[in-house]
């Protein structure tokens, strides 16, 4: 591993660190829509590597290579303590932080969390690497943006479903690809040593980490609390950006470093 690779971030505000992990497909732009309510706290947005300003490090991607560079990444940021925000493959990053190291961990707002892939998901994934190293990233980002927002956000917001299917297009092949591996590759982790407050936020329709799998990790991490999203899918921090934000506002004013 490269020790002087680097995460390419945006990071705005004083207070308490917020450092906040997009998901697949996603960029540091996931978090936008929430900064204003936010401007209270240091909010570092990184974009993941392999994802949109990030190149990829001399490691193939694996998830446990990600949380190695993640957590590098915070201590060379200067970052002793900090909240972590995540969405979806993000999530993961986050649980596995927040077991390995909990030093670093102070709470999390978890977005869309995922436990661990199932078998067909697995395969699916690694189909999808596949598909984007030889076909490039227009028919994915069709096919996901269709298929991972709730009816209501094409409906109403068709802009947040427009940004969706943007962030998606703009993904680098290769990383995009190994990002799919990696999160095909993904064990859970191990709910009962997470010991920092954790917030689930799930949407109501979200068809990739429903309702279900947040009642599941509710139920395994000690003092979990979870919220619902009515009327949201699977990108909850761009469909229902008001409500993601005044529940993190809330719960992170619950956990001051």
């Amino acid at each position: 591993m490269n020790n002087r690779f680097t995460l390419v971030s945006d990071d705005a505000g004083d207070g308490d660190p917020v450092v906040m992990i997009h998901g697949l497909g996603g960029s540091s732009n996931t978090f936008e829509a929430l900064m204003p309510e936010l401007t209270t706290y240091r909010c570092v947005r990184p974009d993941m590597p392999g994802a949109a300003r990030t190149g990829l490090p001399h490691a193939r991607l694996t998830l446990d290579v990600i949380v190695d560079l993640v957590a590098d990444w915070i201590q060379a940021t200067g970052l002793e303590r900090c909240h972590l925000l995540g969405h979806s493959m993000g999530t993961l990053v986050c649980q596995k932080l927040a077991e390995t190291r909990p030093e670093l961990v102070t709470s999390m707002v978890l977005f869309g969390a995922l436990t661990e892939p199932p078998d067909a998901a697995r395969k699916g994934l690694l189909d999808r690497a596949a598909g984007v190293r030889k076909n490039g990233m227009d028919e994915v980002a069709d096919q996901i943006s269709k298929a991972t927002l709730a009816p209501e956000t094409h409906r109403e917001n068709p802009v947040a479903a427009a940004f969706v299917r943007e962030s998606l297009m703009r993904q680098p092949p290769e990383g995009y690809a190994q990002n799919c591996e990696a999160l095909s590759g993904a064990k859970a982790a191990h709910w009962r040593k997470i010991k920092a407050p954790v917030l689930l936020v799930t949407g109501e329709h979200d068809p990739v980490a429903p309702v279900s799998m947040a009642r599941l990790l509710n139920e395994n991490i000690e003092g979990s609390e979870i919220r619902i999203i009515p009327g949201c899918g699977h990108w909850t921090p761009i469909e229902r950006p008001r409500d993601c934000a005044n529940a993190t506002r809330e719960f992170l004013q619950r956990h001051r470093i």
